[in-house]
């Protein structure tokens, strides 16, 4: 066989361990600069029975597979510095990594999940005041994280109704890079979330950095805003937010050729608009209910077409003693594209989930969850993707998505 492949994979993995070796140093010896730093963070995997049905006639090969799957473990490491008179300094690096997968190098050529511990998740650098609000820079979950479901995190990623319910306007169903937000203080139950990002959009494995200068092309410069009013107050729990995000972007022969900085890949991302109302009441007993409606906008950076699609989504909730059972329904209508319906475009996704928590951090479950594509429109299930698990799967028009997961998840 090839030497040269194990060495290479075992300098990925002593590279990554080293890494986190040397992080949780540096946060034992930042402890004594008057700075306080936590780690947190959880593990979380399943066994998982995928299927589809519905078969499009198109389908050839396998229908079904079991799997593992990671649920998206991660490593927190938190600061927070005090620096007098109520203002803090603060940051955050969120390490996003895969239980399930063995590291992959960049010289490597394989299908295999990505797995870059330095990358991570949500991480910022900012400042907090107690009167003012808390300001931060860096990449974060907006928008798309805010649905009306009630399923228990870290768990069903599966599960997830961003397929359905934020199908138009999902900023980037990932991290929003480039990122300045403000979060306002907490009064009488209201708290203001106001962000602006440089470039907020981004395909996987793309640059995500601002790419305004130095272009033969047409250049366009993306941004993107969004604003977040949340209300809490007792049983009650509402969220209305809108964003607006458009990419970078070089026009002409640039783009159509995908030469120049990254070509069509980078910038060939549709602008999202979207406004997005989620309400959640506890009805005490240990029941929670919850409901939301989404309205979402795809335009094309090329042409200027637009996609306008709504959803609706409503989840319920019971807690019994250490069990919880939760389930959520989303739907899409069809889409329109410049004013005309296209048949068959709508979706849906159905999930049903028994938890048992052997305590505050561990808990083991199972779910059931099915997402469902009209006859002219294919839809995957969030996360157990291809970019995922690097796998071979296509979806199809009109297919049935199937899941069932065995889960646990320990966070520390």
């Amino acid at each position: 066989g090839n030497v040269a492949e194990p060495l290479l994979q075992l300098r990925g993995t002593l590279c990554a361990k080293s890494f986190i070796v040397a992080l949780a140093a540096l946060a034992a010896t930042a402890s004594f600069a008057q700075s306080s730093v936590t780690i947190s963070g959880y593990l979380g995997a399943s066994f998982d029975s995928a299927s589809i049905a519905n078969k499009n006639a198109a389908r050839t090969g396998n229908t079904g597979e079991t799997r593992v799957s990671d649920q998206s473990s991660r490593i927190i490491f938190g600061l927070v510095e005090d620096l007098g008179g109520g203002l803090k300094a603060i940051g955050q690096y969120d390490m996003r990594f895969n239980l399930d997968a063995q590291p992959r190098l960049q010289v490597e050529k394989i299908d295999a999940p990505t797995v870059n511990p330095a990358a991570g998740g949500n991480s910022h650098v900012g400042l907090s005041s107690a009167s003012l609000g808390t300001v931060r820079l860096g990449r974060q979950d907006v928008y798309y994280v805010d649905t009306p479901s009630l399923l228990p995190g870290g768990l069903y990623l599966a599960a997830n109704m961003v397929p359905v319910y934020h199908s138009l306007a999902n900023a980037n169903a990932s991290r929003t890079p480039n990122m300045t937000w403000w979060t306002s203080p907490r009064m009488n139950g209201f708290e203001v979330t106001a962000a602006y990002s440089t470039n907020p959009l981004r395909t996987s494995n793309t640059n995500e950095v601002e790419n305004d200068m130095g272009t033969a092309g047409t250049q366009r410069k993306g941004s993107g805003t969004m604003l977040r009013l949340n209300y809490a107050n007792g049983p009650l729990d509402v969220t209305l937010n809108t964003m607006n995000f458009k990419s970078d972007y070089i026009g002409g022969t640039a783009y159509a050729s995908n030469t120049g900085a990254m070509g069509a890949t980078q910038y060939g991302n549709a602008d999202q608009k979207g406004t997005n109302l989620v309400a959640k009441y506890d009805l005490g007993g240990g029941w929670k209910v919850a409901a939301g409606t989404n309205n979402g906008a795809q335009v094309s950076a090329a042409t200027g077409s637009e996609t306008k699609a709504s959803a609706n989504g409503f989840s319920a909730s019971y807690d019994l003693g250490a069990w919880n059972f939760a389930g959520h329904y989303a739907k899409r209508g069809n889409q329109k594209t410049d004013g005309v319906e296209a048949a068959g475009t709508d979706k849906t996704i159905t999930s049903l989930a028994a938890t048992y928590n052997f305590s505050k951090r561990t808990a083991v479950g199972v779910m059931y969850t099915a997402l469902k594509s009209g006859a002219n429109t294919a839809t995957g299930l969030f996360y157990q993707s291809n970019n995922a698990y690097g796998g071979q799967l296509t979806n199809l028009n009109g297919e049935t998505q199937k899941i069932t997961s065995v889960a646990l998840r320990h966070s520390f």
